[in-house]
């Protein structure tokens, strides 16, 4: 028996059999019918004479739609050539990632992109962002495209299937066919809830923020690029791929499904023995000389790293916004603080053999340097035995009187030191926010020489970094800057506000002075207002994490901010200054780092020679991205 013909008519297939006997015609009804989405042809009587199903699958079936099929719709005016080009790119490629400096309109182009597929394809298209990110795309989506394109936001993960699989949600079609949902969609209780089968019936997916693909865990990552496998339109969009980081790009490209493997394990080893060798000295894997060519030539077959627009002949009038200040602070220490790090540099667990009992020991392990980053804002977290005892008797106190003139929006308790949005997930519902009866922070004071702070016990140490920031943002603020604070723990961001609400009223401005923290423990219905009243400008000061506010978010308002806290994290300090430091700005953004050397300096330290080499090692590959761009100049997928 002979394989009947694959007709196309429109966006779908069409393949009608005179007969199901044995050969290679049974074998393509065998494999029409493994299709993630088909429908039975039936003749007058009732009899299968065929089968239909969307021409977006015809690639699973052997064969390629006709070039005459796929025409997209004119493109969106409003675009910048660079996004335009790049999402002609994504199209071409099919499954492609676009690695874009922050504040060149990724989401854009994500929606655009989008656009095009649903238009060729018929199919539905679904956007997985960060929680915090996913009312952004919709907004973008209103401001940009108006309602010809509607968008829905999929808050369950049974709403998440139900819309994949039919476009409805309750059983009632939503009108949309784009829907954006939150990579805590992907968690799951067991390994047989991990795939979500659903996906399949896409037509295409987009991974805003993908660098969750290396560092969301492996549950997400796992569920994400095994559900989505055979989805005929993949893009994933992020800013800051990290030069030599060989997971990134194996998760990257097992995602867009560009390795001959499915395991990223054994991605990863084709990648090593292809491109990259380890150096002995510092058994860091980098690329081989003689490979970098070859190396980003097969990147650039599927994905582009944009720093600036211009380097590729794009945007040419452009003028991209001013470079930041940085303003480096030291701070004196204290007496308390000096003997804790004598005393850390005492214990072995912590230093080197041979630098035990120095006085400034240099290097020390990771435990250690976050906890005296800890006490350069005044406390250090008890361990479980000191936590429960503290926590026995303790009592509520407010902190003081909250001038009359000054608003601050309280830090209700902590859901850990840590925890990020992506802790808070639909199977950890959060807690209806109780009653706040004043507007203040709070500390709780136990007896047994231990405080309370944010729900966790403390021993606070006495620091003067709390009132010199406090005091230096009051200074911003009276120069007319909106401030944004980044911390690392609750208990700061608690202490700090502390300080400022003392600060503010020495100061007496002569006006309200609004002052607002988002924390893991504000409630998710909150948390956009928070944001939105910085963006209009009813908060002078924000408080937050670069965890929770770090990622995606346009706070472009921003004109001055302060890492209060920072860790060892180069891209999560990086991408803290692009929240303000993007396209839109029109100052130069003061980027304050206070700092109390004997405590944080290692840290601080790590973030300046890290910053060095980022700057060095983007610089050398987006001039690789723009050489290789040149010989695969037509979007001509490749794979390892």
């Amino acid at each position: 028996m002979i394989a009947p013909p694959i007709h196309f008519e429109g966006d779908r297939l069409k393949v009608v059999w005179s007969d199901f006997g044995a050969g290679p015609g049974y074998d393509l009804f065998k494999a029409v019918k493994r299709l993630p989405e088909y429908e039975v042809v039936l003749d007058d009587s009732g009899m299968a004479t065929g089968i239909t199903a969307p021409a977006r699958f015809a690639s699973m079936l052997g064969v390629d739609v006709p070039p005459g099929l796929e025409m997209p719709l004119p493109w969106f005016d409003g675009l910048f050539d660079d996004q335009r080009a790049i999402a002609e790119m994504a199209m071409n490629a099919k499954r492609f990632a676009y690695w874009g400096d922050c504040g060149l309109g990724k989401t854009l182009v994500g929606l655009e992109w989008g656009r095009q597929v649903v238009h060729l394809t018929g199919g539905r298209v679904l956007i997985v962002t960060l929680n915090e990110i996913v009312g952004t795309w919709i907004d973008e989506a209103k401001k940009f495209y108006g309602d010809t394109l509607p968008i829905i936001r999929i808050d369950s993960r049974a709403h998440m299937k139900e819309w994949c699989a039919a476009g409805t949600i309750g059983g009632v079609p939503t009108g949309a066919m784009i829907a954006v949902t939150n990579y805590e969609k992907f968690n799951h209780s067991s390994e047989s809830d991990q795939v979500v089968s659903e996906l399949k019936l896409l037509a295409g997916i987009a991974l805003d923020e993908s660098s969750r693909l290396k560092t969301g865990g492996g549950k997400q990552k796992w569920a994400l690029i095994k559900s989505a496998r055979g989805i005929q339109f993949k893009l994933s969009l992020t800013a800051t791929p990290a030069p030599n980081e060989l997971m990134e790009f194996a998760s990257q490209a097992s995602f867009l499904e560009r390795m001959r493997s499915e395991s990223i394990a054994d991605a990863t080893q084709q990648i090593i023995w292809t491109y990259f060798s380890r150096d002995p000295k510092t058994h860091r894997w980098t690329i081989k000389t003689h490979a970098r060519q070859a190396f980003f030539e097969w990147m650039a077959s599927w994905s582009i790293y944009v720093r600036d627009p211009r380097h590729f002949g794009w945007r040419k009038g452009w003028t991209p916004p001013p470079d930041p200040v940085y303003l480096h602070h030291e701070i004196p220490i204290t007496a308390e603080q000096r003997q804790m790090v004598m005393d850390f540099n005492a214990d072995p667990k912590n230093v080197a053999e041979a630098n035990v009992g120095m006085m400034f020991a240099g290097e020390l392990n990771a435990i250690a340097s976050i906890k005296l980053s800890q006490a350069a804002k005044g406390f250090v977290y008890l361990n479980d035995k000191d936590a429960k005892k503290a926590g026995d008797s303790a009592k509520d106190e407010p902190i003081g009187e909250v001038p009359a003139n000054l608003v601050v929006d309280p830090v209700d308790g902590v859901v850990g030191e840590g925890d990020d949005v992506a802790a808070q997930t639909e199977s950890k519902p959060q807690p209806k926010p109780k009653p706040k009866p004043a507007k203040k922070p709070r500390i709780v004071v136990p007896p047994g020489g231990a405080t309370l702070i944010a729900g966790k016990p403390v021993r606070l140490i006495e620091s003067n970094k709390p009132r010199f920031v406090a005091e230096k943002i009051v200074e911003e603020v009276r120069a007319g800057h909106r401030v944004l604070v980044w911390t690392v723990f609750d208990a700061e961001t608690e202490i700090l506000q502390r300080e400022l609400v003392a600060a503010f009223d020495r100061a007496k401005l002569g006006r309200d002075v609004n002052i607002g923290a988002l924390t893991g423990s504000t409630p998710k219905g909150e948390r956009p207002e928070l944001l939105s009243r910085f963006r209009a400008g009813s908060l002078d000061v924000l408080l937050s994490r670069g965890s929770m506010i770090g990622y995606g978010q346009n706070l472009q308002q921003c004109t001055s901010m302060f890492f209060y806290g920072f860790t060892f994290s180069y891209e999560t300090f990086y991408q803290a200054v692009r929240r303000a430091f993007r396209h839109g700005q029109l100052v130069s953004v003061r980027v304050h780092i206070p700092v109390i050397p004997e405590l944080e300096g290692q840290m601080y330290d790590t973030l300046v020679r890290k910053a060095k080499q980022h700057e060095d090692a983007v610089a050398e590959m987006e001039g690789m991205f723009v050489n290789a761009r040149r010989m695969v100049a037509g979007g001509k997928s490749g794979a390892a």
